[in-house]
C-alpha cells in the first residue's frame, strides 16, 4: 500500500492529477499547527487531498511512518529516529492559570511557582504527559495531577474552568482562551521537525516545502508576551 501511494504521489506532481496524501501528526501538533500548514497546502494543491493520522504516543506517531501508514508527519523527533527528517523551529510551552487567579497579572513565571497547586495534566498516553513530569522534575517537583485529559484540546478548557493550572505548547492554545498564559522562566522549548520515510518521492518532497514555509509555531495572539 505504501509503495502504491508513492507511486501516486510522483504521479500526481507530474501530470497535477488527483492525489492523496497520508499525514501523520501528534495530536497537539494536529491541532496547533498542522491546520494552517493544510490551509497554505491546499491553496497550492487544490487536487491533492491530505488523509491525517492523529496519535497521541511517540510511539505509534513514528511506527506510522515504518509501517507506511503515513507518508509523513510532523512532530517531535522520536528516540533514536534514523530516517530522513527536517527541522523546524522549537515550539514553546507556556503555563496557564484560569480567570482571577493570583498570577494572571504576571507575564511569566517559574515552574516552581506552581509546584503546590492543582494540575490539569494529560492522559498517562498522551504524548506530552511525559514531557510535563520532566519539565516540573527539572524545577524540583511531581505535578499533583487533579485530573488528567487524553484530549489535548481539553486542557486549557479545564484550566479555564478553575480546575488547576496546566502547561500546553503555545500554538496549540486559542485566541478566546479566557484564562492567562504566562511565560516559562527558564523558557521550556521542544523541537519539531517533518519527517518522510526514504526515498525521493516528489510530492512529499513539496509537502516538506510548504510545511517549512508556514508552520507557524508561535500563534499571533501569543508573539508579543513571548517576544
Amino acid at each position: 500500500m505504501g509503495a502504491e501511494r508513492a507511486t501516486g504521489a510522483a504521479r500526481a506532481v507530474a501530470d497535477m492529477v488527483h492525489g492523496e496524501l497520508h499525514l501523520a501528526a501528534v495530536l497537539s501538533v494536529a491541532l496547533g499547527v498542522v491546520p494552517g500548514v493544510l490551509a497554505a497546502w491546499h491553496r497550492e494543491h487544490p487536487r491533492v487531498d491530505v488523509v491525517l493520522h492523529e496519535y497521541a504516543d511517540l510511539a505509534s506517531f513514528a511506527r506510522a511512518l515504518t509501517d507506511a501508514t503515513a507518508d509523513v508527519a510532523i512532530g517531535p523527533l522520536p528516540e533514536g529516529w534514523e530516517g530522513p527528517h527536517h527541522p523546524l523551529d522549537a515550539e514553546e510551552f507556556v503555563a496557564l492559570v484560569p480567570p482571577g487567579d493570583p498570577l494572571a497579572g504576571r507575564v511569566s513565571v517559574r515552574l516552581e511557582q506552581l509546584a503546590e497547586r492543582p494540575w490539569v495534566q494529560y492522559g498517562p498516553t498522551h504524548a506530552l504527559s511525559a514531557t510535563v513530569e520532566l519539565l516540573c522534575s527539572e524545577a524540583g517537583f511531581t505535578p499533583h495531577a487533579a485530573i488528567r485529559s487524553t484530549r489535548t484540546a481539553a486542557v486549557p478548557r479545564l484550566v479555564a474552568a478553575g480546575v488547576g493550572v496546566g502547561l500546553v505548547p503555545a500554538n496549540a492554545l486559542t485566541p478566546d482562551f479566557p484564562g492567562t498564559a504566562l511565560r516559562l522562566t527558564p523558557r521550556r522549548r521542544r523541537p519539531l521537525a517533518v519527517l518522510t520515510r526514504p526515498g525521493p518521492h516528489p510530492l512529499i518532497a513539496e509537502f516538506v516545502a510548504t510545511t517549512r514555509r508556514h508552520a507557524r509555531l508561535t500563534p499571533d495572539h501569543l508573539a508579543e508576551r513571548l517576544a
